[in-house]
């Protein structure tokens, strides 16, 4: 069997059916396809694991739920991620507690019926998408069975785990999306890492997920004088996606930031983030946006705090700063861009790589963050820029990457005789459709006449990831 959990329509029957004859192929049998469904209730070992951290107030603390365990399986973080996709969570204490427990009784109803499944049914593979959020658990529950797992996200294209050739590596779900390899560049691919980093920052709208913000122009603030640029992250959008490291969520990471430096010397400048002014982005843009602006009112008050409240273009801001200005995100890429012309940067682990790459000043954890914060700017390293190179070719030109030849994007963008560019314009965000009638267009080409073909030409270019000792 092929198990899923979407239904195979519009572009996931295309993924799907990718992934399934690619298994096929694999295991040189014919798999049945089935949808995953949910039991109505949780087993009644969970039950009582529910009732017990209930009644024992354990649910209060932060760091109990963040690292909540059940059966060897952190469900807490894929639990608070997906608790936090909703703006009203933010607002209220009683909500957010309701949603937690709501959400912890379906990751209930999800390892009964995943337990079931297993028991019942012959599982060979399986396909998961959005496992950052309540998904994860079934990644980490089906990895442990040792089933073949395919997923995708950025800044991975499709890909898959054969887990009975894998150990424990990848049963931790932010390892299989961490860049960890770094690459032997010979000069023509260092020359194609210099002249993408020279576009790929300076340039508005070229990378994929601001791919339709319009910058306003830059005030004439004296930035020279600020010691550090904070960058905002989206609040409700991919929380926890690249693991835990003591915060729950980025309004967290950015308040203990600004609590921080709020008493002392030092000028800090607050970016917020340019997609939270671009109206086509939707209901994420709106709610991150009054998340940003309430921040914005309850920390004002402090007179060495600026904030940014309208998308300007980070190139433009990077200019006027002093070298000796120090940036801080929690996992944006402004840390290789801020690495790129020559700043310091500090930012976290839990991001799409980690301290193996010598780019940033990286923490694990808030009491390393703190130490982090209160370092004297001599103390900071700089970046290493043979890892920097090595960290934009695996991202942004290898083949698998977003912008290579073998992204499943970029398949199917062929096979509609448009370039990836107009592909992501028209099609595709990174938040998703933007324009139904001309997804519904020319999706229907790909699902009638041409379906066998592109999925064909998709199932061959699966990345497998390598077995991690």
């Amino acid at each position: 069997m092929f198990l899923c959990l979407r239904d195979p329509i519009a572009i996931y029957k295309i993924i799907i059916f990718s992934c399934k004859i690619n298994a096929e192929n694999q295991l040189k049998k014919k798999l049945s396809l089935e949808i995953f469904k949910k039991t109505v209730f949780p087993s009644l070992k969970f039950t009582f694991f529910v009732f017990y951290f209930f009644f024992s107030f354990q649910f209060i603390f932060k760091q109990k739920r963040l690292y909540l365990k059940y059966d060897d399986i952190n469900i807490g973080r894929f639990i608070t991620a997906e608790v936090y996709k909703n703006f009203s969570t933010y607002n209220s204490k009683l909500l957010f507690f309701f949603s937690f427990f709501k959400n912890l009784i379906i990751a209930g109803k999800l390892l009964n019926s995943a337990e079931k499944y297993l028991k019942n049914k012959n599982i060979d593979a399986i396909y998961i998408d959005h496992c950052g959020y309540i998904n994860g658990i079934l990644y980490s529950y089906f990895s442990k069975k040792k089933i073949i797992i395919y997923s995708n996200n950025f800044p991975r294209t499709i890909y898959k785990i054969d887990f009975k050739k894998e150990n424990n590596y990848y049963t931790q779900y932010e390892n299989s999306l961490i860049t960890s390899k770094k690459v032997k560049l010979t000069k023509l691919k260092l020359k194609k890492c210099k002249n993408l980093l020279k576009n790929i920052f300076s340039v508005p709208n070229k990378l994929q997920h601001m791919a339709k913000i319009k910058y306003n122009t830059i005030s004439k603030t004296n930035y020279k004088s600020f010691d550090y640029v904070i960058y905002a992250h989206s609040f409700t959008d991919g929380q926890l996606w690249y693991g835990l490291d003591q915060f729950e969520n980025t309004l967290d990471w950015i308040k203990f930031t600004l609590n921080f430096f709020k008493n002392s010397k030092k000028k800090v400048l607050i970016k917020g983030h340019p997609n939270f002014y671009e109206k086509s982005i939707g209901l994420l843009s709106e709610w991150d946006k009054k998340i940003y602006l309430k921040l914005k009112k309850e920390y004002s008050v402090y007179k060495n705090f600026h904030f940014i409240d309208e998308p300007i273009f980070n190139y433009d801001l990077i200019k006027k700063l002093n070298k000796k200005c120090i940036l801080i995100s929690h996992h944006g890429t402004v840390i290789l861009e801020g690495a790129n012309y020559g700043f310091k940067t500090i930012c976290s682990n839990a991001n799409f790589f980690n301290s193996y790459f010598k780019i940033s000043n990286c923490w694990s954890n808030i009491k390393d963050y703190r130490k982090l914060l209160a370092k004297d700017y001599k103390k900071l390293h700089l970046t290493n820029k043979s890892d920097l190179y090595s960290l934009i070719y695996n991202t942004f030109i290898d083949d698998f990457s977003y912008n290579g030849k073998k992204f499943w994007q970029y398949i199917i963008a062929k096979q509609l005789n448009m370039s990836l560019k107009d592909y992501k314009k028209i099609i595709e965000t990174f938040y998703g459709v933007n324009n139904h009638s001309k997804s519904k267009k020319y999706f229907g080409i790909l699902l009638g006449k041409k379906f066998k073909k592109t999925v064909n030409i998709l199932q061959k270019n699966i990345q497998e990831l390598e077995y991690k000792k």
